[in-house]
């Protein structure tokens, strides 16, 4: 019966406590105070016979689900008015009970169950408020990243490969200029390494957006790929490079992107790894999967690290690690990559034996292929490999 006496006076007072909650909020939010009023009401009235309804002896936890619901549509439609932020929603919440339980504080006094519904209400209505006004900010700003990294990334590649034909053009000019040669050299070297970071950035904007990278598998033997990845890399940084494989690895994956996440998994080494020590990638498959590790001493990578490393434009800040400034997308791009298979990635880091990348893939990412490719024999194959060289 108590309960229903509250229900009976915030009906009552319905109308003074919306004109009252109208007034605050125009002197306190400053983007209401720009809103002509049915905007500015938005869900408040419902807000108010929803809570009616549950203090009237109705299935209150189900008018307070109600609420809930009444709350997302706020956030949402406020997010659609120009100049509201997450903080003035709230503030509009939290402003609608003060007004309330000052209306009704002799009532909401004498029955604590009337007030604790009241105020599981309010908590779930502006919970859910800034929730889907936050989730609303976000898809907007995902969408603008998108269309920004994709006009950059567009107008970028243009001047890039326009930029390489002419150094092309004019290498042969330079036969009997050693100089010149070397600076074309570093000018191409550039360049590749600008069109690659745009790939990077596609790629990462493309994952980002809930796709996952294609990929074309075909048979290939993993072990024969490894090999020739580390034999690029001895030829850069010295022989410190190690393949661990006790039998021939075959599978069906995606060769050009295998090698792309060999190329970063040992860049990363290279970059963090203490100068001069070993490197080994470990292969091991059983009937199901193969185990891919790459391991190396160095400084020890935080467990806080370890949780963020595969995001992008996450990196390490290492004392003493070479100083390379890079762009904090090689392992998110990993990452992408063993997903893409159908796999995962892991890192482990203690000072005791080092740190070593883990990557799990299915002996078969066939069915995990999203795409088909364009053009039917781009991808150089290793199929018919029977043996390293």
């Amino acid at each position: 019966m108590a309960q229903r006496l509250v229900a009976g006076k915030l009906r009552q007072s319905k109308d003074a406590i919306i004109a009252q909650w109208v007034e605050i909020v125009r002197r306190e939010v400053p983007a209401a105070s720009r809103k002509d009023h049915p905007a500015l009401l938005n869900s408040v009235p419902d807000f108010l016979d929803n809570l009616a309804e549950a203090l009237d002896g109705g299935d209150s936890w189900q008018n307070i689900w109600d609420s809930r619901a009444i709350g997302t549509e706020h956030g949402r439609q406020r997010f659609d008015i120009s100049g509201y932020s997450l903080k003035q929603v709230l503030a509009e919440y939290r402003i609608l009970r003060r007004v309330v339980f000052a209306s009704m504080l002799a009532e909401l006094s004498s029955d604590i169950e009337a007030l604790q519904i009241c105020n599981d209400a309010f908590d779930r209505g502006l919970a859910n408020a800034g929730d889907s006004f936050a989730a609303a900010e976000l898809e907007r700003d995902r969408k603008e990243r998108e269309r920004f990294v994709a006009a950059v990334s567009h107008d970028l590649r243009s001047p890039i490969a326009s930029a390489k034909m002419a150094v092309d053009l004019m290498q042969p000019s330079l036969r009997n200029a050693p100089e010149a040669r070397d600076f074309f050299a570093i000018l191409m070297r550039n360049l590749d390494q600008a069109e690659l970071l745009l790939r990077d950035l596609l790629d990462v904007n493309r994952v980002h957006s809930g796709r996952r990278l294609p990929i074309y598998p075909e048979k290939l033997e993993l072990g024969a790929l490894t090999y020739e990845v580390s034999q690029d890399f001895t030829s850069l940084h010295g022989n410190r490079f190690n393949v661990d494989a006790n039998a021939k690895v075959f599978g069906y994956w995606c060769q050009h992107s295998l090698r792309r996440m060999f190329d970063n998994l040992l860049s990363n080494a290279i970059k963090y790894g203490k100068v001069g020590t070993p490197i080994t990638i470990h292969l091991r498959q059983d009937e199901n999967s193969v185990t891919i590790l790459v391991h190396n001493f160095g400084q020890v990578i935080s467990p806080a690290d370890q949780s963020t490393i595969f995001e992008p434009f996450e990196r390490l800040k290492v004392p003493g690690s070479a100083e390379d400034p890079g762009w904090g997308l090689g392992l998110a791009i990993v990452k992408a990559i063993a997903e893409a298979h159908g796999g995962a990635v892991a890192v482990s880091s203690l000072a005791e034996i080092g740190t070593t990348f883990t990557v799990t893939l299915p002996n078969d990412a066939r069915p995990f292929q999203m795409e088909k490719p364009s053009l039917a024999g781009k991808v150089p194959r290793f199929a018919d490999i029977e043996s390293r060289t």
